[in-house]
């Protein structure tokens, strides 16, 4: 025989199921690509190469990216907000530069046909990465770095 009490905890376990696995269901988004980023500067001239690594490591610095790796043209930025952690390669050359994917810490990166998910904060936070970069090239504040 069940008691009032015991239905009444099974229903709450069963309401609270569900709400954990609609609230998973839709923790993922569609990974936003920003794609190739154009630069241009005051005076229309492209910028030194190293003068656009020094904006993207300065400009990640503002947003907490740090530096975690780095090939002729390419470097890869982490960033970490408790037990999320989310790694971007940032490939550029004097004129442009494109923010990618490369890897993930609880972030649920999945793929749902074909496409790249991701938790919703990825996209804000690469987002704000590209914002900085623009900014530092704009402000010079990378030659700073």
């Amino acid at each position: 025989m069940t008691t009032p009490f015991t239905l009444r905890a099974t229903l709450l376990a069963l309401c609270l199921a569900i709400a954990a696995t609609a609230s998973a269901a839709r923790s993922s988004v569609p990974m936003r690509e920003l794609g190739r980023q154009e630069i241009v500067t005051m005076d229309g001239q492209p910028l030194a190469l190293d003068a656009m690594r020094k904006a993207i490591l300065y400009g990640g610095l503002t947003r907490r990216w740090t530096a975690v790796g780095e090939q002729p043209g390419v470097l890869s930025l982490q960033a970490s907000n408790g037990g999320h952690i989310v790694v971007v390669d940032v490939a550029y050359d004097a004129k442009s530069y494109e923010i990618r994917y490369k890897s993930s810490v609880e972030m649920g990166y999945d793929t749902v046909d074909g496409k790249p998910v991701i938790h919703p904060k990825y996209n804000q936070w690469v987002n704000d990465l590209s914002t900085a970069i623009r900014a530092a090239v704009r402000t010079g504040n990378g030659e700073r770095y």
